[in-house]
């Protein structure tokens, strides 16, 4: 078999027996350093070969590294990378025995849960691997066996298909192992497991678009000419440089013989798998990881993501609102972000470079809906490719209870209201050229939960969308020939997400007060233009949680005087956590911020301290003047009111009120300030200065420092001196 054929077998990982040692045989002799794996041959292909280096970097570093996880999607390399890891000769000379263990098999337990191994299975394969004879040796000494044989050795733990954190004492490793300078070495298709172990983390990524080609030949045997390069390159190009992918796709593609064939098996990676199709079926049994340990909810997580056009970048935000919309969270975000990252962990999404959005596999969401073809719970339709919305797919949407056909520009006029008794989900976004609705469009959505028409060019919204009273989130963002909403948008009693932000409304109907659950709400800043009509809308919203107000300005010629008329407004919104103000380039200003019961406050400038002083005393409150809000604050204790100030320009007495209101204070980088101000620190339990380059003593003369606790200076390149004269710290601690 072909070189990189075989790596295709691997990572598909078709069985399980080829990695789990049988030496039954050898039982009695002395064990081998290295046991040879079959493994792939790595040295073309950079994208596997440079982990491996690493790891060999890694392993001579000494106690401080001792474990080393390599993770990734399904099929990536991560087990070839660890076979020729175990074949290295520089390897084998760092350690008296290298004992390779496959930790888990690839398909689900009896119980769907996630479960290695047990103890006992991977103690015998390790007494096997030992050549220790586990017919006269009764299991309740394995531990025992293994401990005396490996204490005194200096060894490399190979663990392929981790799924869990194991108990290495409970296996019968030495607890010291480390001191040995023993190490550990880990494959997994999760990014967190077995913290307690891993210092390093090694992601494989994908293959570059040369090393898919090579791939891909090697596996149909150089048996193609010349004409058929370009349908190869199309087909590579559908694999997105996933080598399990490649592997299917090329074996499929190998089969046939002539270009009409080759043409045909285009047209099928063209469009949304069928059901009973061969590939497609291939191809969900190689990456059943995909649904593998999900619980029914997080698998409707999944399968719902699947919905977004594909390649798309998913924003988080708007995934959860959905998610909740669909009762797949119940009502805590909270939730509904760790489970979030669950799927990140598994490596079933993707994060962007802002971390803001996340991004599904093409395959994997082939997969997705391949499983939802056998799923009785969620009826759903995506229109892909070149299909077009006209009446023939309006006929399929009776029954479904999520409809996608997002990024469509070919929308045939119909006038008929679709039967869409069951629909929960609607995407229509990103069809630049949708203007219009019919008048009974919604007259037969009265389950709908989600409409998304993002993007679309409509004009405006037909009076049957009352017919949808659970619609729970609406998007219209980005409707820029959209300059009005109808009145009957205040029915929508139960709309708990509204996003308007950068369409074209300017005036916000006042009938949005009737939303009485509305919880998150997204629009633009030229709503706010000469009228207190928004403000008004704003202080009415009583269950508002979360507003994000989107500007057509770069952050640095924003009038922030908005930020204070919003303030006032959401003043008395007792279940206020988020205030956001989104610029040009993308960037997202926090304004507002509850975390854990404490308020984290933004106040770009003076004006708006006055509302913040006189709120001051009666919560948890960390306010950044000149700064952005940040989580990590440098005082570690935990004051009822924080102030960070680093504008630039000496506290002005408005300032000088705030902090004297403070219980800890942080200044920074403030370039003229030569001590701090003379002014009330009687309340100060901590005050911490950093970068303050011209400062030369810290408090003048008259200074009262009767509860102060902790001081800390950082890069302070003048300072002389604490104090120009003598005073009392009897209470300071740090």
């Amino acid at each position: 078999m072909a070189a990189w054929a075989t790596a295709a077998a691997t990572i598909a990982q078709t069985g399980i027996q080829l990695y789990r040692l049988n030496l039954s045989a050898n039982i009695g002799k002395q064990a081998d350093p290295v046991v040879k794996l079959e493994a792939p041959d790595i040295k073309c292909f950079k994208t596997l070969e440079n982990p491996l280096k690493k790891i060999l970097g890694l392993l001579t570093q000494g106690k401080e590294v001792k474990g080393i996880l390599i993770h990734g999607i399904l099929g990536a390399g991560k087990t070839s990378i660890m076979q020729n890891l175990n074949n290295n000769e520089q390897v084998a000379k760092m350690f008296h025995i290298i004992i390779w263990l496959k930790v888990s098999a690839d398909n689900l337990d009896s119980n769907g849960s996630k479960k290695n191994f047990s103890i006992q299975e991977l103690q015998k394969d390790v007494m096997q691997r030992l050549k220790l004879d586990i017919t006269t040796i009764p299991a309740s000494e394995y531990k025992k066996t293994i401990h005396e044989k490996l204490k005194e050795k200096k060894y490399l733990l190979l663990l392929d298909n981790v799924k869990d954190s194991i108990d290495l004492n409970e296996v019968g490793f030495p607890s010291n192992w480390n001191d040995k300078g023993s190490k550990i070495v880990l494959t997994t298709r999760f990014k967190l497991v077995w913290p307690s172990i891993v210092d390093r983390y090694i992601k494989v990524e994908l293959l570059t678009p040369e090393e898919a080609e090579r791939m891909f030949t090697t596996i149909l045997k150089n048996k193609i000419g010349q004409d058929f390069r370009t349908y190869m390159l199309r087909a590579i190009k559908w694999c997105n440089c996933l080598p399990v992918a490649i592997k299917i796709v090329a074996e499929y593609f190998r089969s046939k013989t002539d270009e009409d064939s080759w043409l045909n098996a285009l047209d099928a990676l063209k469009t949304c798998p069928r059901y009973g199709d061969d590939m497609m079926r291939d191809m969900s049994r190689c990456m059943s990881f995909c649904c593998e340990y999900l619980s029914g909810k997080e698998k409707d997580c999944f399968y719902y993501s699947a919905l977004y056009p594909e390649e798309s970048n998913i924003p988080k935000d708007r995934l959860l609102d959905c998610w909740m919309a669909e009762n797949f969270t119940g009502t805590s975000r909270r939730h509904g972000r760790r489970m979030l990252e669950d799927l990140e962990n598994r490596n079933l999404f993707e994060e962007d470079e802002s971390k803001t959005c996340v991004r599904m596999h093409k395959v994997i969401r082939l997969v997705a809906f391949d499983k939802l073809r056998t799923d009785d719970k969620h009826k759903y339709l995506v229109l892909c490719n070149d299909e077009s919305v006209d009446q023939k797919n309006m006929d399929k949407w009776k029954g479904k209870n999520w409809i996608s056909v997002a990024d469509k520009n070919d929308w045939e006029p119909y006038s008929e209201s679709p039967d869409c008794s069951v629909l929960s989900t609607l995407f229509l976004q990103g069809n630049s050229n949708f203007i219009k609705l019919p008048d009974l469009f919604f007259k037969k959505m009265g389950s709908l939960h989600v409409l998304d028409l993002m993007g679309t060019s409509i004009e405006c919204l037909p009076d049957s969308l009352i017919d949808s009273k659970k619609l729970a989130v609406l998007y219209l963002n980005e409707c820029t020939n959209l300059l009005n909403l109808p009145p009957v948008i205040g029915k929508l009693e139960l709309l708990e997400v509204l996003d308007i932000s950068g369409s074209g409304v300017k005036m916000v109907a006042t009938e949005i007060k009737s939303m009485k659950h509305l919880k998150r709400f997204l629009v633009s800043s030229t709503a706010f233009s000469g009228t207190d009509n928004i403000l008004d809308v704003i202080s009415g919203l009583t269950e508002l949680q979360e507003l994000l107000i989107d500007t057509e300005s770069e952050k640095g010629t924003f009038n922030w005087k908005i930020v204070e008329a919003v303030m006032e407004s959401v003043k008395s919104l007792t279940h206020m956590t988020s205030l956001q103000f989104r610029f040009l380039d993308n960037e997202v200003v926090d304004v507002l911020k509850v975390v854990d019961g404490v308020t984290r406050i933004f106040a770009h400038g003076e004006d708006s301290l006055q509302y913040f002083i006189e709120d001051f005393d009666s919560r948890n409150v960390q306010i950044f003047f000149g700064c952005p809000i940040s989580p990590n604050v440098k005082i570690h204790r935990l004051f009822q009111r924080y102030v960070k100030y680093c504008n630039g320009k000496d506290p002005s007495p408005t300032v000088l009120k705030l902090l004297s209101k403070s219980d800890a204070v942080e200044i920074a980088k403030l370039d003229n300030l030569e001590y701090l101000p003379d002014f009330d620190f009687a309340k100060l339990s901590a005050i911490l200065v950093e970068n303050c380059n011209k400062i030369k003593y810290i408090f003048g003369p008259c200074v009262i420092l009767s509860r102060l606790e902790e001081l800390y200076l950082y890069d302070m390149q003048e300072l002389e001196s604490v104090s120009c004269s003598f005073f009392s710290l009897d209470n300071l601690q740090n």
